[in-house]
Parts: structure tokens; sequence; C-alpha cells
């Protein structure tokens, strides 16, 4: 078992990369072109195993899909690649104007042996003077120069590219100028970084020109706010293959409607070194930053002579960029440094939306309590339960989309350990010891931000696991809600029924039982379906009348109440009525007996009066 993990230990090879290796530099697409071209193979049958479609692309269009599909890339890669990039070309007026965006920085520095010692401020190192931020246009008029043996420019022996929100036109520049030792690692750059992929690898290619690769590709989400009349930000051109998610819900706690948009924007970081020998390596940087207003640095940020900003590490180590004035040369050491600063922004943001998230469900379930609060028991209503209920619902699979990226973060930390590939920076006896000395601290600091990052994924999962106990409390008192509320269905029923057709016929027979009560009215069938038919007219009308006012007065709360207290109202309506009856029967009986007397007195009176 040991001897087998040994053989997977990845190893530096200095027997090849510790040589002067210089490669040929002519751009790959350039050189099939010319082969087309000189053999005449435009229009008879490829005999190299590529289709026709493909050369005739590389002869005639962007060359992007032969770019691809040429290469040992797979035909899904290629396809989403190509798509992005139809319709672009660099021979286009309207897609060469002085009015593209300018978003790509180009550093070239000749190798001398003092170089590898930090330089003073007044240096006249061996350098390509480039302007600051370069478009698509500029970068292709400079990657098309020489590299090596240029009639007035010194080696580009160190070549930094870094491209802010890469767009398709950036995509073809690198496909046009690309050297052939260079196009596997660049095509595979491409995809990852377009595709949002998460990778932490070293690799030797021995295939054709042996090349070394150093690749980082780690996605984020950047928590951004909007006002609501404002569309989040988005890349400035191309398809949108970034997405922005509404997380307002999620981080605000609440399924109230809220004054502002708050959610997160698909973003990436691509690192990529690919060099033939420890001198000699160009490295690639694509970074989205759209969804920040004025994140490019001014022009004093690009001196030549003080301080240039190293755009790869972007706003450097805490704060401090890095000063591409004084090179790093050694390949390993550049990558693990410009990794950790990379590594600390993006962990930075993980750690500021999962503290926002972790705080907008605590504060949603307090104000939901499941069971009680303060002793007292939580009744709500329907809608309320089922609004709490859809809204853990859309709280778990938010962050579980979110913990599955977090999850594939730590993945690559722990195959890029267990692999070997931290074996590959180890170079004792073959680089200065300062120099495999800081190699080890940035790899110890890389290990303790990962360890941050298994943190945030452990956090995450906790609150998988609050919403899940939360939600089947919920569910279990949404459950016997349903089931009170069928019963009330029912109870509803047949207060209605008791409304419509008892109540009426009562009512009627008790008022017909007083004379003369009912003007009109006479104490016959007639009447009495008269009366019936009144009251159910009247109750219609009025229960129309309070659904068109529902959603001004409490009539949901009234219903209740009178849903509950109708059969007191109503026994208490039938025995008031039936009093009323028995007075009036009572009277009835009582007058004649009254009037006798009364007339009787009156004639006693008389006889006693003296003529």
């Amino acid at each position: 078992m040991g001897g087998s993990t040994r053989l997977l230990k990845k190893r530096w090879r200095h027997d090849i990369f510790g040589k002067d290796r210089r490669p040929i530099e002519k751009p790959w697409i350039q050189g099939i072109r010319d082969i087309i071209r000189d053999e005449g193979i435009r229009e008879t049958t490829p005999q190299d195993g590529t289709d026709a479609g493909a050369q005739e692309d590389l002869y005639t269009d962007n060359g992007m899909s032969a770019f691809i599909e040429l290469y040992a890339t797979p035909q899904s890669k290629a396809k989403e690649l190509v798509e992005f990039c139809e319709g672009f070309s660099l021979d286009h007026p309207d897609h060469i104007s002085e009015g593209q965006p300018a978003t790509a920085w180009l550093d070239d520095t000749c190798f001398r042996p003092q170089d590898s010692q930090t330089l003073g401020p007044t240096s006249d190192r061996l350098c390509r003077r480039y302007p600051g931020f370069l478009t698509p246009l500029m970068l292709r008029h400079y990657l098309k120069q020489e590299r090596f043996d240029h009639k007035s420019e010194p080696d580009a022996d160190r070549r930094l590219i870094a491209i802010a929100d890469l767009n398709p036109l950036y995509m073809l520049v690198l496909a046009e100028t690309a050297p052939g030792h260079q196009v596997d690692a660049l095509a595979d750059a491409l995809w990852k970084h377009f595709a949002l992929q998460t990778s932490l690898r070293c690799q030797t290619v021995l295939k054709g020109y042996a090349v070394y690769k150093l690749e980082l590709h780690i996605p984020y989400y950047p928590l951004r706010k909007y006002d609501m009349n404002t569309t989040p930000a988005s890349p400035p051109m191309g398809k949108q293959h970034r997405k922005w998610r509404d997380l307002t819900f999620l981080i605000n706690g609440s399924f109230k409607p809220q004054k502002e948009l708050t959610g997160i924007h698909d973003a990436h970081i691509s690192i990529v070194i690919c060099g033939t020998d420890e001198k000699r390596w160009i490295a690639y940087s694509f970074v989205d930053s759209y969804f920040d207003d004025g994140d490019e640095m001014g022009s004093d940020e690009f001196s030549h002579v003080v301080a240039m900003a190293d755009q790869i590490a972007g706003c450097g180590n805490y704060g401090m960029p890095i000063n591409a004035n004084n090179p790093i040369w050694d390949p390993l050491l550049y990558f693990s440094k410009v990794a950790c600063i990379r590594m600390r922004q993006v962990e930075e943001t993980w750690a500021d939306l999962v503290r926002r998230v972790e705080n907008g469900v605590r504060d949603f379930i307090d104000a939901h309590p499941s069971s009680s609060h303060q002793g007292k028991v939580i009744q709500s209503g329907d809608e309320e339960a089922m609004d709490v209920f859809l809204w853990i619902s859309r709280a778990m699979e938010s962050i579980a989309s979110l913990l599955k990226v977090l999850q594939s973060t730590n993945r690559v930390w722990t195959q890029f350990s267990a692999n070997g590939d931290l074996d590959y920076f180890d170079r004792q006896g073959f680089v200065p010891q300062e120099t495999q000395t800081d190699v080890e601290a940035h790899l110890q600091e890389l290990a303790e931000i990962f360890a941050q990052f298994k943190d945030h994924e452990d956090r995450l999962k906790d609150l998988i696991r609050q919403c899940e106990l939360y939600g089947d409390t919920r569910l279990w008192t949404l459950q016997l809600t349903a089931v009170g509320s069928k019963a009330a269905q029912r109870n509803e029923a047949a207060a209605y029924l008791n409304i419509l057709a008892v109540a009426p016929l009562q009512v009627a027979c008790n008022l017909l039982a007083i004379p003369a009560s009912v003007p009109l009215l006479k104490q016959d069938w007639k009447s009495l379906v008269t009366l019936i038919l009144i009251m159910v007219i009247g109750l219609q009308i009025l229960q129309y009348l309070l659904y068109l006012v529902k959603d001004r007065i409490p009539w949901q709360r009234w219903r209740r109440r009178l849903i509950e207290q109708l059969p007191t109202i109503n026994l208490n309506l039938g025995m008031v009525l039936k009093i009323l009856a028995r007075l009036y029967e009572t009277d009835k009986l009582r007058r004649p007996t009254t009037r006798r007397a009364t007339e009787e007195t009156l004639v006693n009176t008389r006889e006693s009066m003296p003529v």
C-alpha cells in the first residue's frame, strides 16, 4: 500500500523544467491555417482526422470552434464556448471600435539572474511597457508581436495576462494568439471559467512539448443590494452566462415585500500557469467584476518606474497590492502566493454570505415560532402557516445550492492533498531554501483558509438541519390545522344551512305567531313563504355586500365570530319572539275582562248618581 501511494505522488520534474527550454511561439491557429493554405486542402478531404467544416472555420471564421474542437476537448464543452462567441469577430468594425471595454492587463518581463532577487524601485528591469488596461484590439496587437527575439523589445520570459469580465472578443484574441504548447491549458481554462467549474491541481503534461500546468478555478457568490427599480448588474458583453439570484426573502428573514433587492451574483476566479521551464511561463487570470462599479485602477497604478499593481493578485495581500516591478520568477512560488490572496478574498465573501443567511433564518424563526412563545400558544391562520412553510422550503433549497458549491470547493482541497499535489511543491535541493520556505508558508496559509471553508460548510449544514426541524414542526402544525379546518368547514356548512334554511323558517313562524307584527301579512302559508323568501334573499345580498368590502373590514374575523355565536343568537332570537308572542296572547286574553270590568264600573256609577 505504501509503495502504491508513493507512486501516486506528483513530483516536480526538475530534469525537464530545470533546463533552458525556449518554446516555439508561433500561434497554433496561424500554423494550421498556413498548412491549409500551403497544401491546398480546403477543397479536399482532410487527411489528419479533422472535419472539413472545422478546417473551413480555421481559414475563414473567428477560429474559436477550431481552437476548441480540433483539440482534446469534449464536444459538449466546445459547443458552449462556440455558442458564446457566435456572431463576434475580431475583424468586424463594430467589434473593434474604440468604445469597446478595456479590462485586460499585460505584463512581459525578461529574465536576468539578478531579477530573481528583489529589485529596487529605480531598477531598470527589462520589461515591455504597455498602457494600463487594454481593449481586445490592443491586446491582440501586443500578443501578435514576437515573444522572443523581438527587434526592439526584450524577451517576454514571464508573461502575465489578466482579464476582468472575459467576453467573446477577448476569448477570440487568446485563441488566435495562443502558441501550440499553451492551447490545451488555455482551452481548458476558458471553459472552466465560463462554466463556473472548481479545480485546484498541478500537472506535468508530457504529450507533445512537455509543459507544467498549475490551475485554480473557484466559484463564489458576492452579495449585493439594489433598489427595487434597478436591474441587477450583468456582464457587459456576450450572452448572459452569469446569473443573479434574488435572496431578499432569505437575507431579510421575511416573506413580506422589501424596499431593496438583496441577492447574489455568479462569479468566478481562474488562475492558470503553463510553462516550459522554471523561468519561462505564462500566467492567465480571468476574474468576474461586473457587479462592482469603479473597480478598475487608475493610471498611477501602472507605473513601470515606482510600482505597478499585479492584477492577477487583485487587491493583494490584506489590501497591499503585489508590485509587479519586483517579479517573482519561480512559478510555484508565484502560484502559491497568488492562490492564497485570491482564496482569502473568496473566503471573506463566503463568510459574509453565510453570516447574513444565518441571521435571516434566525430572524424568521424568531418572528414565527413553531409552537409557543413566552408561554403563549401561537395560533396562526391557514394562509400564514402556508406562507411560513413555503418560506422554509425556499430557504432550504437556496441553502442547499450554496452548500453544494462549498462542498465542491472543499473537495478540491482534499483531492489536492490526497493525490499528491502538495508534493509537487517539494523541491528541496533544486531551489534556494528561502524560496522553498516561502512556498511552504503559503501552502500552510492555504490550508488554514480551506479550514475556514470547512467551517462555512458545517454552518450551512446546521442551518439545513435547523430548517428541517422547524419545517417538520410547522408541517405537523399545518396538518393539524388542516384537520381542524375540515372540521370547521363541516361546522360552517351546517351553520350556513341553519342560516339559509332553518333560521328563516323559525323566524318567520315566530313573527307570524304575533298577530299584526308584520303589516300586510296574514297568518297563512302564503305569508310564511313570503317571509322566508325575503329573509333568504336578504341574507344573500348581505353576503355579497360583505364580499365586496372584505378587504376593507375584518370580515373573516366577524364571520368566524358570527358562526361561533350563531346557535346562541338563533336561540335567543327565537326565545325573544316566543316571549313576545306569549305576552301578546296574555294581553289579548286580559283585554275583554278589563273592558267588561270598566263597563260595569261605569254602569254602577251611573246608577248611584242622583237623578
